[in-house]
Protein backbone atom coordinates (compact mmCIF):
# COMPACT_ATOMS: atom_id res chain seq x y z
CA UNK A 1 0.00 0.00 0.00
CA UNK A 2 1.22 3.40 -0.85
CA UNK A 3 2.15 5.24 2.33
CA UNK A 4 0.80 8.64 1.47
CA UNK A 5 -2.83 7.01 1.43
CA UNK A 6 -3.12 7.04 5.19
CA UNK A 7 -4.08 10.76 4.73
CA UNK A 8 -7.50 9.61 2.51
CA UNK A 9 -10.72 8.53 4.55
CA UNK A 10 -10.18 5.20 3.62
CA UNK A 11 -7.53 4.39 5.60
CA UNK A 12 -8.09 2.19 8.23
CA UNK A 13 -7.00 1.71 11.84
CA UNK A 14 -4.75 -1.09 11.13
CA UNK A 15 -3.18 0.55 8.07
CA UNK A 16 -2.33 3.43 10.42
CA UNK A 17 -1.27 0.84 13.35
CA UNK A 18 0.98 -0.51 10.85
CA UNK A 19 2.61 2.35 9.65
CA UNK A 20 3.04 3.65 13.40
CA UNK A 21 4.83 0.30 14.39
CA UNK A 22 6.97 0.05 11.20
CA UNK A 23 10.78 0.80 12.14
CA UNK A 24 12.54 3.76 11.19
CA UNK A 25 15.01 2.49 8.55
CA UNK A 26 12.58 0.74 6.28
CA UNK A 27 10.28 4.11 6.28
CA UNK A 28 10.93 6.11 2.90
CA UNK A 29 12.34 9.60 3.19
CA UNK A 30 13.18 10.28 0.19
CA UNK A 31 10.89 13.44 -0.59
CA UNK A 32 12.13 14.65 2.91
CA UNK A 33 15.49 13.66 3.73
CA UNK A 34 16.75 13.88 6.82
CA UNK A 35 19.43 16.41 7.90
CA UNK A 36 22.24 15.41 10.04
CA UNK A 37 24.33 18.37 9.67
CA UNK A 38 23.09 21.77 10.91
CA UNK A 39 26.85 23.53 10.98
CA UNK A 40 25.15 26.19 8.59
CA UNK A 41 21.88 26.83 9.86
CA UNK A 42 21.34 30.03 10.82
CA UNK A 43 19.40 30.98 14.50
CA UNK A 44 16.74 33.47 14.02
CA UNK A 45 16.56 33.70 10.29
CA UNK A 46 12.47 32.64 10.36
CA UNK A 47 11.82 34.83 13.50
CA UNK A 48 10.13 37.83 12.71
CA UNK A 49 9.43 40.25 16.28
CA UNK A 50 7.26 42.54 14.22
CA UNK A 51 5.07 40.17 12.54
CA UNK A 52 1.11 40.40 13.22
CA UNK A 53 -0.66 37.77 14.19
CA UNK A 54 -3.66 36.99 12.43
CA UNK A 55 -6.46 35.90 15.05
CA UNK A 56 -9.50 34.13 12.84
CA UNK A 57 -13.16 35.95 13.57
CA UNK A 58 -16.21 34.05 13.05
CA UNK A 59 -19.37 36.12 11.81
CA UNK A 60 -23.14 34.97 12.05
CA UNK A 61 -24.36 33.96 8.94
CA UNK A 62 -26.75 37.24 8.74
CA UNK A 63 -23.41 39.66 9.30
CA UNK A 64 -21.46 37.70 6.74
CA UNK A 65 -24.36 37.81 4.29
CA UNK A 66 -24.72 41.55 4.56
CA UNK A 67 -21.04 42.01 4.75
CA UNK A 68 -20.73 40.04 1.13
CA UNK A 69 -23.61 41.45 -0.79
CA UNK A 70 -22.11 44.87 0.31
CA UNK A 71 -18.50 44.47 -0.56
CA UNK A 72 -19.94 42.95 -3.91
CA UNK A 73 -21.40 46.39 -4.65
CA UNK A 74 -18.33 48.13 -4.05
CA UNK A 75 -16.32 45.27 -5.73
CA UNK A 76 -14.22 45.16 -2.65
CA UNK A 77 -13.60 42.24 -0.49
CA UNK A 78 -15.82 41.44 2.07
CA UNK A 79 -12.96 42.14 5.01
CA UNK A 80 -11.91 44.78 3.38
CA UNK A 81 -15.57 46.17 3.93
CA UNK A 82 -15.46 44.98 7.62
CA UNK A 83 -12.54 46.49 8.43
CA UNK A 84 -13.30 49.82 6.91
CA UNK A 85 -16.99 49.85 8.63
CA UNK A 86 -15.50 48.76 11.89
CA UNK A 87 -12.88 51.04 11.48
CA UNK A 88 -15.35 53.89 11.32
CA UNK A 89 -17.66 52.56 14.89
CA UNK A 90 -14.08 52.63 16.48
CA UNK A 91 -13.02 56.09 15.51
CA UNK A 92 -16.69 56.86 16.78
CA UNK A 93 -16.54 55.48 20.35
CA UNK A 94 -13.41 56.47 21.20
CA UNK A 95 -14.74 59.94 20.19
CA UNK A 96 -17.38 59.62 22.51
CA UNK A 97 -15.67 58.39 25.14
CA UNK A 98 -13.05 60.88 24.92
CA UNK A 99 -15.50 63.47 24.45
CA UNK A 100 -17.59 62.41 28.34
CA UNK A 101 -14.57 61.85 29.67
CA UNK A 102 -13.23 65.67 28.93
CA UNK A 103 -17.14 66.65 29.54
CA UNK A 104 -16.14 67.94 25.61
CA UNK A 105 -18.52 69.14 22.84
CA UNK A 106 -19.14 67.16 19.38
CA UNK A 107 -18.83 69.23 16.64
CA UNK A 108 -21.65 69.79 14.52
CA UNK A 109 -20.33 67.20 11.92
CA UNK A 110 -19.42 64.96 14.45
CA UNK A 111 -23.02 64.90 15.22
CA UNK A 112 -24.24 64.84 11.71
CA UNK A 113 -22.64 61.87 11.41
CA UNK A 114 -24.13 60.22 14.65
CA UNK A 115 -27.42 61.38 14.14
CA UNK A 116 -27.64 59.38 10.56
CA UNK A 117 -26.10 56.30 12.73
CA UNK A 118 -29.13 56.60 14.90
CA UNK A 119 -31.90 57.09 12.32
CA UNK A 120 -30.35 53.85 10.01
CA UNK A 121 -30.01 51.71 13.15
CA UNK A 122 -33.53 52.95 14.56
CA UNK A 123 -34.99 52.48 11.26
CA UNK A 124 -33.73 48.64 10.36
CA UNK A 125 -35.19 47.98 13.80
CA UNK A 126 -38.74 49.26 12.98
CA UNK A 127 -38.82 47.66 9.75
CA UNK A 128 -38.10 44.31 11.20
CA UNK A 129 -41.37 44.81 13.43
CA UNK A 130 -44.76 44.87 12.65
CA UNK A 131 -45.33 48.69 13.80
CA UNK A 132 -45.14 50.15 10.10
CA UNK A 133 -48.19 48.29 9.44
CA UNK A 134 -50.44 49.53 11.82
CA UNK A 135 -53.06 51.75 10.07
CA UNK A 136 -52.56 54.45 12.45
CA UNK A 137 -49.15 55.54 10.63
CA UNK A 138 -51.58 55.65 7.26
CA UNK A 139 -51.38 59.38 8.19
CA UNK A 140 -48.81 59.80 8.64
CA UNK A 141 -48.03 58.39 5.07
CA UNK A 142 -50.05 60.92 3.57
CA UNK A 143 -48.73 63.68 6.12
CA UNK A 144 -45.31 62.68 3.34
CA UNK A 145 -46.74 63.68 0.87
CA UNK A 146 -47.44 67.17 -0.78
CA UNK A 147 -51.10 67.66 0.40
CA UNK A 148 -52.15 68.51 -3.26
CA UNK A 149 -50.40 64.71 -4.18
CA UNK A 150 -52.18 62.80 -1.23
CA UNK A 151 -55.65 64.59 -2.21
CA UNK A 152 -55.48 63.67 -5.65
CA UNK A 153 -54.15 60.69 -5.70
CA UNK A 154 -55.01 58.61 -2.35
CA UNK A 155 -55.16 54.96 -3.51
CA UNK A 156 -52.11 55.48 -5.00
CA UNK A 157 -50.29 56.67 -1.93
CA UNK A 158 -52.17 54.37 0.22
CA UNK A 159 -50.80 51.41 -1.71
CA UNK A 160 -47.62 52.76 -2.48
CA UNK A 161 -44.90 50.14 -2.69
CA UNK A 162 -42.60 51.47 -0.46
CA UNK A 163 -44.93 52.19 1.74
CA UNK A 164 -43.24 50.55 5.15
CA UNK A 165 -39.97 52.40 4.45
CA UNK A 166 -41.57 55.82 3.97
CA UNK A 167 -43.63 55.42 7.15
CA UNK A 168 -40.71 53.94 8.75
CA UNK A 169 -38.11 56.97 7.88
CA UNK A 170 -41.17 59.49 8.76
CA UNK A 171 -41.30 58.20 12.30
CA UNK A 172 -38.16 57.53 13.26
CA UNK A 173 -36.51 60.96 11.63
CA UNK A 174 -39.35 62.66 13.83
CA UNK A 175 -38.23 60.87 17.20
CA UNK A 176 -34.39 60.93 16.60
CA UNK A 177 -35.28 64.78 15.56
CA UNK A 178 -37.40 65.75 19.01
CA UNK A 179 -36.01 63.31 22.31
CA UNK A 180 -32.41 63.08 20.31
CA UNK A 181 -29.58 60.33 19.69
CA UNK A 182 -28.98 58.56 23.31
CA UNK A 183 -33.55 57.89 23.82
CA UNK A 184 -33.86 54.91 21.39
CA UNK A 185 -31.41 52.87 22.67
CA UNK A 186 -30.72 54.37 26.94
CA UNK A 187 -34.58 54.31 27.53
CA UNK A 188 -35.71 50.53 26.08
CA UNK A 189 -32.60 49.11 27.46
CA UNK A 190 -33.35 50.11 30.90
CA UNK A 191 -36.86 47.82 30.36
CA UNK A 192 -35.12 45.01 28.34
CA UNK A 193 -37.05 46.35 25.32
CA UNK A 194 -36.64 46.14 21.58
CA UNK A 195 -35.74 49.64 19.97
CA UNK A 196 -39.25 49.42 18.15
CA UNK A 197 -41.31 49.35 21.36
CA UNK A 198 -39.46 52.76 21.95
CA UNK A 199 -40.26 53.99 18.94
CA UNK A 200 -44.31 52.72 19.58
CA UNK A 201 -43.91 54.05 23.10
CA UNK A 202 -43.12 57.88 21.25
CA UNK A 203 -45.78 57.73 18.84
CA UNK A 204 -48.47 56.85 21.88
CA UNK A 205 -46.72 59.21 24.04
CA UNK A 206 -46.57 61.64 21.75
CA UNK A 207 -50.43 61.18 20.42
CA UNK A 208 -51.82 61.45 24.42
CA UNK A 209 -49.71 64.18 25.97
CA UNK A 210 -50.10 66.32 22.00
CA UNK A 211 -45.80 66.29 22.10
CA UNK A 212 -45.42 67.98 18.16
CA UNK A 213 -47.60 70.96 18.70
CA UNK A 214 -45.49 71.94 21.88
CA UNK A 215 -42.58 70.94 19.94
CA UNK A 216 -44.25 73.62 16.96
CA UNK A 217 -45.02 76.03 19.45
CA UNK A 218 -41.52 76.15 20.85
CA UNK A 219 -39.75 75.93 17.23
CA UNK A 220 -42.03 78.96 16.36
CA UNK A 221 -40.47 81.46 18.91
CA UNK A 222 -37.25 81.53 16.77
CA UNK A 223 -35.80 85.29 17.04
CA UNK A 224 -38.41 86.05 19.93
CA UNK A 225 -36.99 84.59 22.90
CA UNK A 226 -32.78 83.31 23.36
CA UNK A 227 -31.69 80.20 22.17
CA UNK A 228 -30.77 78.69 25.36
CA UNK A 229 -34.03 79.28 26.27
CA UNK A 230 -35.90 77.06 23.34
CA UNK A 231 -33.17 74.47 24.30
CA UNK A 232 -34.59 74.15 27.93
CA UNK A 233 -38.31 74.41 26.76
CA UNK A 234 -37.38 71.44 24.23
CA UNK A 235 -35.84 69.73 27.48
CA UNK A 236 -39.13 69.97 29.61
CA UNK A 237 -41.33 68.31 26.56
CA UNK A 238 -38.83 65.96 25.76
CA UNK A 239 -39.02 64.89 29.89
CA UNK A 240 -42.73 64.78 29.98
CA UNK A 241 -43.04 62.36 27.10
CA UNK A 242 -39.87 60.46 28.29
CA UNK A 243 -41.71 59.83 31.65
CA UNK A 244 -45.07 58.70 29.56
CA UNK A 245 -42.61 56.42 27.35
CA UNK A 246 -41.20 54.74 30.42
CA UNK A 247 -44.83 54.25 31.81
CA UNK A 248 -46.08 52.72 28.79
CA UNK A 249 -42.77 50.26 28.35
CA UNK A 250 -42.97 49.62 32.28
CA UNK A 251 -46.22 48.81 31.78
CA UNK A 252 -46.26 45.37 29.60
CA UNK A 253 -50.19 44.72 30.00
CA UNK A 254 -50.74 47.52 28.11
CA UNK A 255 -51.31 46.23 24.62
CA UNK A 256 -53.02 46.79 21.69
CA UNK A 257 -53.16 48.47 18.07
CA UNK A 258 -52.30 51.91 18.10
CA UNK A 259 -55.44 53.94 17.20
CA UNK A 260 -57.43 51.88 20.53
CA UNK A 261 -54.56 53.05 22.98
CA UNK A 262 -54.62 56.74 21.12
CA UNK A 263 -58.50 56.79 22.08
CA UNK A 264 -58.66 55.31 25.52
CA UNK A 265 -55.82 57.18 26.92
CA UNK A 266 -55.60 60.66 24.55
CA UNK A 267 -59.03 62.76 25.88
CA UNK A 268 -58.06 62.03 29.76
CA UNK A 269 -54.35 62.34 30.01
CA UNK A 270 -55.09 65.91 27.76
CA UNK A 271 -58.10 66.50 30.09
CA UNK A 272 -55.27 66.41 33.30
CA UNK A 273 -52.69 68.62 31.27
CA UNK A 274 -55.09 71.10 31.40
CA UNK A 275 -56.56 71.01 34.73
CA UNK A 276 -53.00 69.93 36.51
CA UNK A 277 -52.54 73.24 38.16
CA UNK A 278 -56.17 72.79 40.31
CA UNK A 279 -54.84 69.55 41.28
CA UNK A 280 -51.06 70.69 42.81
CA UNK A 281 -50.24 71.29 46.35
CA UNK A 282 -46.92 72.64 48.57
CA UNK A 283 -44.10 72.12 46.83
CA UNK A 284 -45.55 70.93 43.36
CA UNK A 285 -47.68 74.52 43.12
CA UNK A 286 -44.46 76.39 44.43
CA UNK A 287 -42.54 75.16 41.54
CA UNK A 288 -45.61 75.63 39.11
CA UNK A 289 -45.67 78.94 39.52
CA UNK A 290 -42.25 79.84 39.99
CA UNK A 291 -42.10 78.10 36.14
CA UNK A 292 -44.98 79.92 34.92
CA UNK A 293 -43.56 83.27 35.82
CA UNK A 294 -40.07 82.61 34.28
CA UNK A 295 -41.44 81.85 31.69
CA UNK A 296 -43.37 84.98 31.20
CA UNK A 297 -40.71 87.10 31.98
CA UNK A 298 -38.76 85.38 29.46
CA UNK A 299 -40.70 86.40 26.90
CA UNK A 300 -43.55 83.50 26.88
CA UNK A 301 -47.18 83.98 26.13
CA UNK A 302 -48.60 83.40 29.49
CA UNK A 303 -51.19 80.51 28.34
CA UNK A 304 -48.48 78.85 26.75
CA UNK A 305 -46.38 79.66 30.11
CA UNK A 306 -49.01 77.83 31.80
CA UNK A 307 -48.63 74.64 29.36
CA UNK A 308 -45.25 74.15 30.05
CA UNK A 309 -45.23 74.88 34.02
CA UNK A 310 -47.53 71.81 33.58
CA UNK A 311 -45.42 70.11 30.97
CA UNK A 312 -42.29 70.92 33.99
CA UNK A 313 -45.18 69.14 36.49
CA UNK A 314 -46.47 66.55 34.47
CA UNK A 315 -44.34 63.32 34.92
CA UNK A 316 -46.89 61.27 36.71
CA UNK A 317 -49.75 62.26 34.07
CA UNK A 318 -50.04 58.44 33.04
CA UNK A 319 -49.55 57.27 36.61
CA UNK A 320 -52.83 59.38 37.31
CA UNK A 321 -54.31 58.67 34.71
CA UNK A 322 -53.72 54.15 35.05
CA UNK A 323 -54.44 54.62 38.45
CA UNK A 324 -57.94 56.70 37.82
CA UNK A 325 -58.40 53.52 35.88
CA UNK A 326 -57.88 50.84 37.78
CA UNK A 327 -59.63 52.43 40.88
CA UNK A 328 -62.60 53.66 39.05
CA UNK A 329 -62.04 56.74 40.35
CA UNK A 330 -62.41 60.26 38.50
CA UNK A 331 -59.08 61.52 37.47
CA UNK A 332 -59.09 64.98 39.86
CA UNK A 333 -59.65 62.77 43.46
CA UNK A 334 -56.78 60.61 42.31
CA UNK A 335 -54.29 63.46 41.02
CA UNK A 336 -55.52 65.32 44.50
CA UNK A 337 -54.19 62.62 46.86
CA UNK A 338 -51.21 62.17 44.39
CA UNK A 339 -49.82 65.53 44.66
CA UNK A 340 -50.91 65.81 48.09
CA UNK A 341 -48.90 62.55 49.11
CA UNK A 342 -45.85 63.11 47.29
CA UNK A 343 -45.49 66.57 48.44
CA UNK A 344 -46.15 65.19 52.30
CA UNK A 345 -43.01 62.16 51.65
CA UNK A 346 -41.38 64.84 49.45
CA UNK A 347 -41.18 63.29 46.26
CA UNK A 348 -40.87 66.89 44.80
CA UNK A 349 -37.21 67.06 46.10
CA UNK A 350 -36.15 63.20 45.57
CA UNK A 351 -37.05 63.21 42.14
CA UNK A 352 -35.41 66.77 41.45
CA UNK A 353 -31.86 65.64 42.94
CA UNK A 354 -32.25 62.37 40.91
CA UNK A 355 -32.35 64.76 37.80
CA UNK A 356 -29.23 66.43 38.97
CA UNK A 357 -27.60 63.40 39.18
CA UNK A 358 -24.24 63.30 36.62
CA UNK A 359 -25.09 60.83 34.11
CA UNK A 360 -21.24 60.80 32.70
CA UNK A 361 -21.16 57.42 30.19
CA UNK A 362 -23.78 54.55 30.18
CA UNK A 363 -24.02 52.89 33.07
CA UNK A 364 -24.43 56.18 35.34
CA UNK A 365 -26.92 57.44 32.87
CA UNK A 366 -28.94 53.90 33.16
CA UNK A 367 -28.25 53.84 37.37
CA UNK A 368 -29.92 57.34 37.34
CA UNK A 369 -32.91 56.32 35.14
CA UNK A 370 -33.68 53.30 37.23
CA UNK A 371 -33.66 55.43 40.28
CA UNK A 372 -36.02 57.93 39.08
CA UNK A 373 -38.27 55.41 37.32
CA UNK A 374 -38.41 53.59 40.76
CA UNK A 375 -39.42 56.34 42.35
CA UNK A 376 -42.33 57.08 40.59
CA UNK A 377 -43.66 53.41 40.61
CA UNK A 378 -43.28 53.37 44.33
CA UNK A 379 -45.07 56.61 44.62
CA UNK A 380 -47.52 55.35 42.11
CA UNK A 381 -48.14 52.57 44.53
CA UNK A 382 -48.33 54.28 47.58
CA UNK A 383 -51.26 56.31 45.84
CA UNK A 384 -52.84 52.66 44.87
CA UNK A 385 -52.77 51.68 48.44
CA UNK A 386 -54.60 55.07 49.77
CA UNK A 387 -57.23 54.28 46.91
CA UNK A 388 -57.50 50.96 48.70
CA UNK A 389 -58.53 52.68 51.70
CA UNK A 390 -62.48 52.19 52.18
CA UNK A 391 -63.14 55.33 54.41
CA UNK A 392 -64.72 58.58 53.85
CA UNK A 393 -61.57 60.40 54.26
CA UNK A 394 -58.93 57.31 52.85
CA UNK A 395 -55.80 59.41 52.80
CA UNK A 396 -56.46 60.32 56.74
CA UNK A 397 -57.27 57.06 57.60
CA UNK A 398 -53.81 55.78 55.52
CA UNK A 399 -51.40 58.61 57.34
CA UNK A 400 -52.89 57.10 60.76
CA UNK A 401 -51.75 53.42 59.90
CA UNK A 402 -48.01 54.59 58.92
CA UNK A 403 -47.88 57.01 61.14
CA UNK A 404 -44.64 56.00 62.44
CA UNK A 405 -42.96 54.98 59.44
CA UNK A 406 -43.79 58.69 57.64
CA UNK A 407 -42.45 60.12 61.14
CA UNK A 408 -39.51 57.90 60.26
CA UNK A 409 -39.13 58.99 56.31
CA UNK A 410 -39.39 62.35 57.21
CA UNK A 411 -36.69 62.90 59.81
CA UNK A 412 -34.40 60.72 57.15
CA UNK A 413 -35.25 63.16 54.32
CA UNK A 414 -34.75 66.18 56.10
CA UNK A 415 -31.09 64.82 56.88
CA UNK A 416 -30.56 64.19 53.17
CA UNK A 417 -32.27 67.61 52.23
CA UNK A 418 -29.32 69.32 54.50
CA UNK A 419 -26.11 67.93 52.19
CA UNK A 420 -25.44 70.12 49.43
CA UNK A 421 -24.74 67.59 46.86
CA UNK A 422 -26.59 64.11 47.33
CA UNK A 423 -25.26 61.66 45.30
CA UNK A 424 -26.16 58.44 43.94
CA UNK A 425 -25.73 56.48 47.18
CA UNK A 426 -27.87 59.10 49.67
CA UNK A 427 -30.81 59.22 46.83
CA UNK A 428 -30.80 54.97 46.95
CA UNK A 429 -31.41 55.29 50.36
CA UNK A 430 -34.23 57.63 50.26
CA UNK A 431 -35.59 55.71 47.07
CA UNK A 432 -35.58 52.46 49.59
CA UNK A 433 -37.15 54.02 52.51
CA UNK A 434 -40.17 55.36 50.36
CA UNK A 435 -40.29 51.55 49.15
CA UNK A 436 -41.02 50.72 52.88
CA UNK A 437 -44.78 52.27 52.54
CA UNK A 438 -45.03 50.44 49.13
CA UNK A 439 -45.09 47.08 50.22
CA UNK A 440 -48.19 45.17 51.26
CA UNK A 441 -46.01 43.78 54.05
CA UNK A 442 -46.37 45.50 57.68
CA UNK A 443 -44.26 48.25 57.56
CA UNK A 444 -40.53 47.66 59.29
CA UNK A 445 -37.62 50.08 59.71
CA UNK A 446 -34.62 47.49 59.61
CA UNK A 447 -31.59 49.02 58.60
CA UNK A 448 -32.97 52.61 60.54
CA UNK A 449 -29.72 52.76 62.54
Amino acid sequence: MDESSINTPDASEEELLRLATKPDDEIDAADIPEIRDWSGAERGKFYHPDAEHQVPLYLDSDVLEFLTARAKAKGIEPVDLANEMLKKDIELVCLVESGAKQNARLTRPELAVLVSYMKISLADAVLNSDLPDDPYLEGVLDAGFPSALSARFPQAVAGHRLKRELITTLVTNQMVDRLGITTAHRLPAGFGARSDAAVRAYLLADAWLDGEALFSQIDALDNQIPSSAQYELHKIVTALLKHAMSWLLGTPTVQSNLATLVGHYQAIAQRLQIELPDYLSGAYADRWHQQRQRWIEIGLAEAFAERIASADAGGGIMDIVSLAESSDRDVAEVATIYFTLGDELGVVWLQGAIHDLPANGRWAALARASLRGDSYRIHQRIVAQVLEVEAEQPLAEWRAAHEHTLAFIGARTAELQAIDQPEHTHLTVAVRDLARLASTAPPGLGGAD
